[in-house]
């Protein structure tokens, strides 16, 4: 497809941009489907042959890496006070409460500043860890998401629940699933001239990167079930809405928006920051994808309708998540939009926390450019362990690991060539400019509000990830509208080895091991893996 001349799927010049309401210029229109460059029987296999590719973690999970996947007996045996937020929330709702059945001792609740662990260390007080201690009791305040996609069915099958390995399996396998999707799906909607092939190498290379494989083997599942059902549904909303946008029936859009507003409902009540980050794409997402979409042999009027409605099909069920949240949090705490993060009895007061722009530089090193450690063990990398020595106020410090250790993450760094050129269409343009800045943000929201921990980078991979796939294969793109082999050509081979080189580097940092934060394996385990991902000489251990 020219820059400066389009042509329909039957050859005819595409209409007037007067007609069609598109502002003339050299973008080429985004949603090109009627080039004939849909699903084949050749590309299904392709497409099925990355997500099989990319299933093989959460097939194995349950029996190489989960720590527990034995189902719960219900109800449950004794005080709740033993196990999981999930299941204690779940077990107030059945109990027709909100607030954990476990009772706060007098001791505890006597103390003047409970949220100051010195404090509760100094009175040597009993209390659980890290819930939310309010007007005499406890309450979880981690999102509910799981307990509505699998505790609930899980029990309504089994009559029991789901042990935490097998709700992180669950979770896996739909992140599995929908991440190379949406990889095929965008390719199918937005830029059918890239090479399906070069797909095979990039859903997988989207998936690892996202690092799900290593949360998901986190100490203390439910802090990484928050993060891997986030990741999970965001992935099902992002193929969602690419779907939407490439249906050719307006019914068949509402249907799959409003299954999009789920997905995003189910993001918030999963992880916050991670909805927060995906925010930064769908304001943009809204106006270009729908408010402003080219809708041919419409008119304005008609246009503007349909827009409303597809606004309408993907907002309401968001609507009806928030306000759900919100009237829990009202139930719970002092008012709607408190979330109850400020009564935690955890590692510091975090009622003190607050967003500080100063701590934008230690922001963006520990969870963009904090390189990986390196390790007397297979695969020879760890966590990292460097702090400054003063970040001017209490910050909570553990393993960390920047985005900037997963090589297809370096696509980033061409989004300015994306951004700021008129090669690509407005909206490639505003959306890609919308997930560096909500990368940004929340790595500033993670740091000042949380502080260092790996787990948080997850908040960022999946759009981080994902764009760096549309960025690097925009390369493909222009390539193979050049028409020249002579470029071409290396092009695509460049982008595939390098799209191997990320899974390669992504997968070893999956398979850390020997650390504290994540389920080890066994030495037996890891000299197999050390056959089938060799590691260079300069990565091995350290003198």
């Amino acid at each position: 497809m020219s820059e400066k001349k389009r042509t329909g799927g039957n050859g005819k010049p595409a209409a007037d941009s007067k007609k069609t309401g598109r502002k003339s210029g050299n973008a080429p229109a985004e949603n090109t489907l009627a080039e004939g460059r849909g699903i084949n029987a050749a590309t299904a296999v392709i497409c099925l042959l990355s997500v099989l590719l990319c299933m093989i973690p959460a097939l194995i999970y349950g029996t190489g890496f989960a720590s527990s996947t034995d189902p719960i007996e219900y109800p449950l045996a004794g005080d709740p006070s033993g196990y999981s937020p999930y299941v204690q929330q779940l077990d107030a709702f059945e109990k027709g409460q909100t607030w954990i059945d476990v009772r706060v001792s007098e001791a505890l609740a006597s103390l003047e500043n409970p949220y100051d662990r010195a404090a509760r260390d100094k009175a040597g007080v009993w209390y659980m860890w890290d819930r939310a201690l309010y007007n005499g009791k406890y309450y979880s305040y981690f999102g509910i998401a799981p307990i509505l996609t699998v505790y609930y069915p899980y029990k309504l099958l089994t009559g029991k629940l789901p042990g935490d390995g097998t709700v992180m399996q669950v979770l896996l396998l739909i992140a599995s699933v929908f991440m190379p999707l949406c990889v095929w799906q965008w390719a199918a909607s937005f830029a059918p001239r890239v090479p399906r092939w070069l797909l095979l190498f990039a859903a997988p290379a989207f998936f690892w990167a996202t690092l799900i494989p290593l949360i998901a083997r986190g100490w203390t599942p439910f802090y990484y079930i928050a993060s891997v059902s986030g990741c999970a549904f965001l992935s099902v909303f992002l193929f969602l809405c690419l779907s939407a946008y490439g249906c050719a029936s307006r019914v068949g859009r509402y249907i799959l928006l409003a299954f999009a507003g789920v997905a995003y409902g189910l993001v918030f009540q999963s992880r916050l920051n991670i909805a927060v980050c995906a925010a930064f794409v769908i304001l943009p997402g809204l106006w270009f994808l729908i408010i402003r979409r080219e809708r041919p042999g419409a008119d304005r009027r008609k246009a503007s309708f349909q827009a409303f409605f597809e606004l309408m099909a993907l907002g309401l069920p968001v609507v009806l998540f928030f306000t759900g949240s919100f009237i829990f949090n009202a139930m719970r705490f002092s008012g709607p939009f408190d979330f109850g993060s400020a009564y935690q009895l955890t590692v510091a007061d975090t009622s003190t926390y607050k967003l500080r722009l100063s701590d934008i530089p230690f922001a963006f090193f520990h969870y963009l450019a904090a390189p990986a450690a390196k390790s007397e063990t297979w695969p020879y990398i760890s966590f990292n362990y460097t702090y400054f020595t003063s970040y001017g106020h209490y910050v909570y410090r553990d393993a960390a690991l920047g985005l900037f250790n997963v090589p297809l993450m370096f696509s980033l760094l061409g989004s300015p060539a994306v951004i700021f050129t008129h090669r690509f269409s407005g909206s490639r343009r505003a959306l890609t400019a919308g997930a560096v800045a909500g990368i940004a943000a929340v790595a500033l929201l993670d740091f000042s509000l949380g502080g260092i921990i790996y787990r948080y980078t997850c908040d960022l991979t999946v759009i981080g990830a994902f764009f760096s796939v549309v960025v690097l294969l925009s390369a493909s793109e222009k390539a193979e509208a050049s028409g020249k082999a002579g470029l071409k050509i290396p092009v695509y081979v460049l982008t595939a080895l390098f799209l191997v080189f990320s899974i390669w580097a992504s997968v070893r940092l999956c398979l850390i091991n020997g650390n504290g934060n994540v389920v080890g394996y066994e030495a037996e385990v890891a000299e197999k893996a050390a056959k089938l991902f060799p590691i260079p000489v300069s990565g091995g251990p350290a003198e």
